[in-house]
């Protein structure tokens, strides 16, 4: 599965990338890591049963 989306290139997005886009990019990699971790759980219960 893959999400991804696009902002278009505009002075704000380029300003709010440049201060707030690693702080994002290190949260959205812990969110993606906590839901396969919930979905691994998840099969592999269904899998025990």
């Amino acid at each position: 599965m893959t999400e991804s989306f696009e902002l278009p290139a505009t002075l704000m997005s380029k300003v709010y990338w440049a201060f707030a886009g690693r702080r994002r990019s290190r949260r959205n990699a812990y969110g993606m890591r906590q839901t396969l971790e919930r979905i691994k759980i998840v099969v592999e219960s269904q899998n025990n049963t």
